[in-house]
């Protein structure tokens, strides 16, 4: 959980709620460890199992301590979650491992790559969720073994004791390795893939590029259809996944709820099989979009869409900011502003009132339209997110400009106060030595 303020009753059961999220960074269908273990690794009590000091990313699987913790958070997951008939192990995009000194070691002792240092560890999780969870089904992202040979692959131990998902963001063609699926057909049964929602087009997005997502889910729906399908016994579905951060240290992306046009657009395309005008159609009507629903949120920058669905009020106010930064990206570009009141203008309290007075009203304007927002973003987020996340959001999106245009008319008020007299040198003119 991305705050780890939800708490959990004493029998560890979850607080009685209609409904609940399995996985609150929606980054897998079903619970998902592999983030709970970056938490965990950036706490000083469990410092000592990460496999390069400095980095929170990934644990030394040689640690005493570390198959303990790790199988320690399934069982309480799980027990958090005792409907389940799946779980996610994460162990995607590993790229510290084999690295630690005992490692090291081990890896020359025992004549070993890597890649056996992290199959090892995978079955040894696996192992413990099939003895303990025997109704449970693992899930593993598959990057990991991505370009593995075949023969890796089978000596592994992992093929018949978890579940392939293989992820791809991307618009498509898919630069999958080359005959991936008929190696995967030869030692798995069952396959998942994920796409994604929302997420995946940058650490700081927060407004989602439906048509990006679109084509991506558009992609894999050809790729199950020409290179998946009668292949594999099991082919389980789609994933569709949506970032709330890209790590636990990253900010915050694509906001849920301004994530929810695109997530009914691309679940209608994959259950209908295409994306088509009538799909396009029906998502709009169903968050009550009195227009089509907007796919790429950059190219219409003019004006708020009106909708209506829960978090559509997130979703309003994210597109306000489009607005509002189109229009600051203006204001960061005014001839007037960058040609007569420069930092060096104010600095030497040297400005033309006649210039100032042109654009301190629009300043003045803008500067209270992103007050406003401020206020309305506040009150929206406030209602479905803890308050630090809500300061993380308002902070990181909004704040740095509210002080730049704070600063900007407080600077334009005092010149134009001041009016125009010659340059002012706090220590004297300066005289060539």
């Amino acid at each position: 959980m991305e705050n780890m303020e939800m708490e959990a009753c004493e029998d560890n059961s979850l607080p009685t709620q209609p409904q609940r999220l399995v996985h609150l960074d929606l980054k897998g269908a079903p619970p998902k460890i592999d983030y709970y273990e970056k938490f965990v690794l950036k706490h000083e009590d469990f410092k000592q199992m990460r496999e390069i000091a400095e980095y929170p990313m990934a644990l030394c699987p040689l640690h005493p301590e570390s198959l303990v913790t790790v199988c320690d958070m399934i069982d309480q997951v799980i027990a958090l979650h005792p409907d389940i008939k799946a779980f996610h192990i994460g162990a995607d995009e590993v790229f510290h491992i084999g690295l630690c000194k005992r490692c090291r070691q081990h890896m020359t002792d025992m004549c070993l790559q890597p890649e056996h240092m992290f199959f090892a560890h995978i079955k040894n999780i696996l192992e413990h969720i099939h003895s303990k969870h025997p109704g449970i089904r693992p899930i593993m992202w598959d990057d990991m073994y991505r370009e593995i040979d075949l023969d890796a692959l089978e000596e592994s131990g992992i093929t018949e004791l978890v579940d392939p998902m293989v992820w791809v963001y991307t618009r498509g063609p898919f630069k999958l390795p080359p005959a991936q699926w008929d190696k995967y057909a030869t030692v798995f049964n069952s396959i998942w893939v994920a796409s994604a929602f929302k997420g995946a087009t940058g650490p700081c997005m927060f407004a989602t590029d439906i048509g990006y997502h679109v084509e991506n889910n558009r992609e894999w729906l050809h790729e199950v259809k020409s290179q998946i399908v009668g292949k594999f016994s099991c082919f389980h579905g789609y994933c569709l996944t949506g970032w709330q951060r890209y790590d636990h240290y990253a900010v915050l992306c694509e906001l849920l709820p301004a994530g929810f046009p695109s997530l009914a657009v691309c679940l209608l395309t994959i259950t209908k099989g295409s994306f088509t005008e009538n799909v396009h159609k029906e998502a709009s009507g169903d968050l009550n979009f009195t227009d089509l629903i907007p796919l790429n949120p950059f190219s219409n920058v003019d004006k708020v869409m009106d909708c209506h669905f829960p978090g559509s009020d997130i979703y309003k106010a994210i597109q306000q900011l489009l607005i509002l930064k189109s229009e600051y990206k203006s204001f960061i570009k005014m001839e007037r502003l960058n040609g007569w009141m420069t930092p060096y203008h104010v600095r030497h309290r040297f400005a033309n009132p006649a210039h100032i007075k042109h654009f301190l009203p629009i300043i003045q304007e803008l500067l209270w339209k992103f007050q406003q927002l401020q206020i309305d973003m506040k009150s929206a987020l406030s209602k479905v997110l803890y308050c630090d996340a809500v300061d993380e959001w308002i902070s990181c999106n909004l704040n740095e400009r509210i002080e730049k245009l704070t600063q900007t008319v407080e600077d334009a008020k005092a010149q134009v106060i001041r009016g125009a007299t010659p340059k002012y040198y706090p220590d004297g003119f300066p005289m060539n030595p």
